[in-house]
């Protein structure tokens, strides 16, 4: 049986790059064997949003972030995470800008201790957001029947 880092690499080779017409950058599944089964885990890591380039980039962060290491465990998922968390406070203000729900994350970091001023309660939410993709991730993963 395959570990949650070897099933992260393979389905980093499902993820493909592509381009627009007007150049933007997105991320797709390509077509093939476990096409299906990838298709369920990025749904279930949209939380219940509608498809978006945001989604699959913050996917494909955590995937090729995971692969760097020997062993997942909770140690792990911590460093993969923060290590997703971008150090400069206009991509945390662009993140938070591109869907209403992420104020939820933004309201949930204000309620944690500890959060004092306004760069470290934007990273605390984004590190929310961060987290739960990453568990609707790594549990499609370690469910995959690869």
């Amino acid at each position: 049986m395959k570990t949650i880092i070897q099933k992260a690499g393979l389905m980093t080779g499902y993820l493909v790059e592509q381009r627009r017409t007007d150049g933007s950058k997105y991320w797709s599944l390509k077509e093939g064997k476990h096409y299906e089964a990838l298709q369920d885990i990025m749904f279930k890591c949209h939380l219940d949003r509608m498809p978006c380039d945001d989604i699959y980039s913050r996917v494909v962060n955590l995937l090729d972030c995971v692969v760097g290491y020997d062993e997942y465990n909770d140690d792990t998922n911590f460093e993969v995470i923060d290590s997703c968390i971008p150090a400069y406070t206009s991509d945390l203000t662009f993140w938070l800008n591109t869907d209403n729900r992420n104020i939820e994350y933004l309201t949930q970091a204000l309620q944690w201790q500890g959060c004092d001023d306004g760069p470290d309660v934007l990273r605390t939410a984004m590190y929310l957001f961060y987290e739960e993709i990453a568990q609707a991730l790594f549990a499609g993963l370690e469910n995959w029947d690869v």
